[in-house]
C-alpha cells in the first residue's frame, strides 16, 4: 500500500504519572487520525481524479471527534460492506468477490458501472484506516521497547488489576527486553485490543482509543453471538445500541463490557443456573447476547473443577478432615486467582456456591476425597 503517514512520536517521561502518559498516548492516536484525514484526501484525488468527492473524509472525521463526547450526536459516515453490481455483468460473482477481497483491484480496475464512486471512495478510506490500526507499530514511535499496543494495554490499567474486559480473568504479565539495550526491561500485559463498538461495522471508531479495551485472546477471537449490529443503517444500529445501554443503566460512551455481568444472577446448585434480569427490554437482552456473556459464564464455570484440583495438588491434603478445612477456606478466599489467574470472582457466587455444593454434601465430599486419594496414591 503506497499510502504514507509520518510517524507520531511519543516521548515517555518516567517521572510522569500513568494517567498523564495515558492521556498523552490518546492525544497521539488522535493526532495520527487527523493526519490520516488530511492525507487521504490527496490520496483519493491522485487515484480517482480531482473531481472526487471527499465529503466522506469530513464525515468520518466529524464522527470520530464528536461521537464519544455528545450523547445526542448523529452519525454522518455510513459504511456498507456489500456493494451493488450489475447482474448482467460478465463474471459478475467473480468480480464481486475480487472487490471484497482485493483493495488494489477496487482502487485501480473496477469502474463505476460496477459500484458507485462514493462506495469506492468509502472502501478505500476504510481499508487504509483498518490497516493503520492493524499495523499501529508502523505509525507510532515510542521511546520504549514495547509495541504501541502493548504500551496502551499496560497503561490502561492505571490503578486496577489487569483483567480481560469481557470474561474478567487476570491477564498475564511478562517482562520484555530491549533488543538494542539488554539492560532495558519493561513490563507488559498479554492482551489484545477489543473494539467495544465493532470496527467492521463502524470503521470511523477503529482508531479511537475511547473505543478500545484490552481483552484476552480467547475473548477477542470469540465470534459475536447475535446479529445485533448487523442490518439497518449505521444510525439505526447506533440508536439501538444507545437504547440498550440506557436500559442496562450504563453510559454508552463509557461502557466497560465487564459491567454487563451485573445483569445476570448466577447460582450453582448441582448444576450451573444462569438467570437474566427479566425486566430488561428485548433490545437490551439482544445486546447482552451480542457480547456472549452467558457463554463466557458457562466457560468460566466449567473451569471450577480444574482450578479446584490445581489448588489441591499444591496443598498437603492427607485426610478427609484436611480436605474439608481446605474447602471451607476456599469458599471465601481468592486462592483460585492466585493459582490460576481465572477471575471467577467476576461473579463470586460461581466459585463460592460450587465449593459449598461439595462441602455441604457428604456424598460429594467423600467422592472428592476418593479422587484426591487416587491422585496422590504415593503419599497414602
Amino acid at each position: 500500500m503506497d499510502f504514507k503517514l509520518e510517524k507520531v512520536k511519543l516521548n515517555i517521561d518516567k517521572n510522569r504519572s500513568k494517567y498523564e502518559i495515558n492521556y498523552e498516548y490518546k492525544k497521539k492516536i488522535k493526532e495520527l487520525f487527523g493526519q490520516f484525514c488530511s492525507e487521504i484526501k490527496n490520496y483519493l484525488k491522485k487515484y480517482m481524479g480531482d473531481d472526487v468527492d471527499t465529503k466522506s473524509v469530513d464525515d468520518i472525521q466529524e464522527d470520530y471527534n464528536n461521537f464519544f463526547e455528545d450523547s445526542n450526536y448523529k452519525l454522518k459516515f455510513e459504511y456498507v460492506k456489500k456493494y451493488t453490481f450489475k447482474k448482467d455483468e460478465k463474471n459478475y460473482y467473480n468480480k464481486a468477490e475480487l472487490v471484497k477481497n482485493d483493495f488494489k483491484i477496487l482502487r485501480d480496475e473496477i469502474d463505476e458501472s460496477l459500484c458507485s464512486k462514493e462506495d469506492k471512495v468509502k472502501f478505500i478510506i476504510v481499508e487504509i484506516l483498518l490497516n493503520i490500526f492493524k499495523d499501529l507499530e508502523d505509525y507510532i514511535q515510542i521511546n520504549s521497547c514495547l509495541t504501541p499496543k502493548q504500551f496502551y494495554n499496560y497503561n490502561y490499567f492505571i490503578d486496577s488489576q489487569p483483567r480481560c474486559c469481557f470474561c474478567g480473568q487476570l491477564l498475564e504479565c511478562s517482562i520484555k527486553e530491549d533488543k538494542n539495550n539488554k539492560k532495558k526491561r519493561e513490563e507488559y500485559i498479554h492482551a489484545d485490543i477489543e473494539h467495544i463498538i465493532p470496527k467492521d461495522q463502524f470503521p470511523q471508531f477503529a482508531l479511537h482509543p475511547e473505543n478500545w479495551a484490552p481483552c484476552c485472546k480467547e475473548c477477542n477471537l470469540g465470534e459475536k453471538r447475535t446479529t445485533f449490529f448487523k442490518g439497518d443503517s449505521s444510525q439505526e444500529k447506533i440508536d439501538k445500541y444507545k437504547v440498550a445501554i440506557k436500559a442496562l443503566g450504563l453510559e454508552y460512551n463509557k461502557l466497560h463490557p465487564l459491567k454487563l455481568w451485573n445483569n445476570y444472577k448466577i447460582t450453582y446448585n448441582n448444576s450451573l443456573k444462569i438467570e437474566i434480569n427479566n425486566n430488561l427490554s428485548e433490545e437490551a437482552k439482544k445486546f447482552l447476547s451480542f457480547y456472549g456473556i452467558k457463554h463466557r459464564i458457562e466457560t468460566m464455570a466449567s473451569r471450577c473443577y480444574d482450578i479446584l484440583f490445581n489448588i489441591i495438588r499444591h496443598s498437603d491434603i492427607r485426610s478427609p478432615e484436611s480436605l474439608e478445612r481446605l474447602l471451607e477456606n476456599m469458599a471465601s478466599s481468592n486462592w483460585h486467582e492466585i493459582n490460576d489467574g481465572y477471575s471467577l470472582n467476576n461473579s463470586p457466587q460461581i466459585w463460592q456456591e460450587f465449593i459449598e455444593n461439595i462441602l455441604y454434601d457428604e456424598c460429594k465430599l467423600m467422592a472428592l476425597w476418593d479422587e484426591v486419594k487416587s491422585m496422590n496414591m504415593s503419599i497414602f
